[in-house]
């Protein structure tokens, strides 16, 4: 084992293992990495230089089963090409989306400039005739009274039987 960086908040370890496939090699019984401070002098605290980690401190992981040589190979594979699947698609399905998008925006910019001219006729406002007929026109189209609504529900109606 040797130390690869010593900083401020973190120390990095690295252990080099003779054959790494034996390590947690049964499923049931998981090798343990345990770490216990021996010499507490080189933890002492930033904020009072005093406060050290207590001499005996242990510190436990247990340790998954690496893959073998062959499983890594047939995962980075399978995981390569999820991510080729995922680039195409979204590739494809951006310009779609700039369409779609631009002509939401407009859609949606229409339909509340709408609303704002047919809820003006609320207004305390003497309208002239020819503004009146014009927002009252826009108000057919805004609320859909051009639909024949009865007509719908009858239908609907007949079709449930009600």
């Amino acid at each position: 084992m040797r130390v690869v960086s010593f900083k401020e908040r973190e120390i990095k370890l690295q252990i080099e293992l003779s054959n790494p496939l034996y390590v947690s090699f049964d499923p049931l019984y998981r090798d343990i990495l345990a770490l216990e401070v021996i010499d507490p002098t080189y933890f002492v605290s930033a904020l009072d230089f005093k406060t050290t980690v207590l001499k005996g401190t242990r510190l436990q992981l247990t340790i998954d089963q690496p893959l073998a040589p062959a499983d890594a190979v047939e995962t980075l594979k399978s995981v390569n090409s999820g991510a080729e699947k995922a680039n195409v698609l979204a590739t494809s399905s951006l310009p779609v989306n700039i369409v779609l998008g631009a002509s939401l925006k407009y859609l949606w910019g229409m339909v509340s400039s709408l609303q704002f001219v047919v809820y003006m006729k609320e207004w305390k406002v003497n309208w002239p005739p020819n503004a009146k007929l014009i927002v009252e026109t826009l108000e057919t189209i805004a609320l859909g009274k051009f639909i024949d609504q009865e007509k719908i529900k009858r239908k609907v109606a007949d079709f449930y039987g009600l």
